[in-house]
């Protein structure tokens, strides 16, 4: 049986939550991120983006990572949703946050794969993918992935 249900008027959800902690992380259509509490369903905070979510949150050293239909990646606090920081491209994102060797890496429809720093929100590296891609950034955990994102990083 259900513990509890939420509805909220005029929204919908393309992509998974993230939980962790006692609390669920979720975006929706309208752009809305919100944390409720896995016990009773509350809201806990939500922060208007600019654009649609079509990804999960990533949750990762107390940030959740969301990417926007407008191009955004912000870094949300998760105890209060605050912006820790923001990175934008001028095409959609539409990709889960992939993190790796302490960069984000996401796969754009601006036709680039980017590496930003997870700590400032600043692009470290990118390199050219030949077209526009909604896929996620996957990676293969094992030596030779861990050379490859470090080489990613120092170019």
């Amino acid at each position: 049986k259900p513990l509890w249900t939420r509805q909220f008027e005029e929204s919908g959800f393309l992509a998974g939550a993230a939980v962790r902690d006692g609390k669920i992380y979720v975006g929706d259509y309208n752009g809305t991120v919100r944390c409720l509490s896995t016990e009773s369903g509350e809201i806990v905070w939500e922060h208007e983006t600019e654009g649609e979510i079509y990804a999960a949150p990533n949750l990762h050293n107390g940030s959740v990572l969301v990417t926007t239909e407008s191009g955004q990646l912000i870094a949300l606090d998760v105890d209060d949703g605050k912006p820790r920081w923001e990175f934008r491209i001028e095409a959609p994102l539409r990709c889960w946050p992939t993190v790796a060797g302490g960069q984000v890496l996401l796969a754009g429809c601006d036709e680039r794969l980017h590496a930003v720093d997870v700590t400032t929100g600043k692009e470290t590296d990118g390199t050219d993918i030949d077209g526009p891609t909604g896929s996620t950034p996957a990676l293969l955990a094992n030596k030779r992935s861990e050379e490859h994102t470090s080489e990613l990083q120092s170019h």
